[in-house]
């Protein structure tokens, strides 16, 4: 790769380009596949395991995708919403936390989740809004949706892509 440090600039030691240390840990800034400049932990202080991090992020710029993208099995809302209610049946909040999963369910169910889009959640909490629903019960509705999202990524039911355009959602002023 790159090798070791490369020699020193005022006192500080220099490393390959896109690498630098932050107390002990080595970490990275690249451009990803839309253009933007990420700077990210390398998580090691292993000069030499952040050269090869730095080198699979690029590469995987390069030809368009995410490095560590991980592939949405092919999951119905209606699946997520089965194996959600079952995660969610021990928590204290459950009565509530099942009345708003029946109504996501209800109005998602058929939707695979590689479908669902920023546009999509928005209209769909716009909706609650001009039904005459308060912004707190339609907060309540989003945040229980974007619990499910976090939880199917954790269940490897969809990508970090999809989790974070639905993070981008904002909730309504209360």
């Amino acid at each position: 790769m790159f090798g070791a440090v490369k020699g020193k600039v005022n006192g500080m030691a220099k490393y390959a380009p896109g690498i630098y240390k932050r107390g002990k840990i080595f970490w990275i800034c690249y451009k990803s596949r839309d253009s933007k400049i990420v700077r990210e932990s390398a998580k090691t202080d292993d000069l030499g395991q952040a050269e090869s991090l730095l080198a699979l992020h690029r590469k995987a710029a390069a030809v368009g995708e995410e490095y560590g993208e991980t592939v949405c099995r092919s999951c119905t809302f209606m699946e997520l919403a089965d194996k959600y209610r079952a995660f969610a049946a021990s928590q204290k909040s459950y009565y509530i936390k099942k009345i708003i999963i029946n109504q996501l369910a209800e109005k998602f169910g058929a939707v695979d989740l590689g479908e669902f889009t920023t546009s999509l959640v928005e209209s769909y909490l716009s909706e609650g809004l001009e039904e005459g629903l308060k912004p707190a019960t339609v907060n309540r509705r989003f945040a229980c949706l974007k619990h499910m999202f976090r939880k199917a990524y954790e269940w490897s039911n969809c990508s970090e892509v999809m989790l974070k355009q639905i993070r981008k959602v904002k909730f309504f002023r209360e």
